[in-house]
């Protein structure tokens, strides 16, 4: 397996532009890496595997969450949840303009109770939005 083929820590290579096999954990070397990817590549998708959910974001927006001292908890859609794991999708992914956030509970309730419009994606997502 090539170097650039393992997973790999932002902030092990912090200069490095984001790939698929990218990981951050909550160290301030990461969101230094992390605001670098958010200047250049600000719709870059990112998953927030959570305890109850997966979540969508885009670079730009976790990077203001956490510059702003908040947590990736603020992130999630369930109220008493919390994130295991930050990285790039395998897939990329993506988040139409002006949504900034996504989650797969969020949008599997919404298939479930037939609503297909407006989508599950917001431009900005706050724990206490109500469900």
């Amino acid at each position: 397996m090539a170097d650039d083929e393992r997973p790999w820590l932002a902030h092990e290579y912090p200069e490095r532009p984001f790939d698929t096999w990218t990981w951050l954990d909550d160290c301030p070397s990461c969101l230094v890496a992390l605001k670098a990817e958010a200047a250049a590549r600000p719709r870059r998708v990112l998953c927030l595997k959570t305890h109850f959910d997966r979540v969508l974001v885009t670079a730009e927006y976790l990077a203001e969450t956490l510059s702003a001292g908040r947590t990736t908890e603020d992130l999630c859609y369930w109220p008493d949840d919390w994130v295991r794991e930050v990285f790039v999708p395998a897939r990329g992914g993506t988040l139409p303009a002006p949504a900034r956030w996504w989650s797969l509970t969020l949008w599997e309730e919404q298939q479930r109770a037939g609503v297909t419009d407006p989508p599950a994606l917001r431009a900005v997502v706050h724990r206490s939005d109500d469900r």
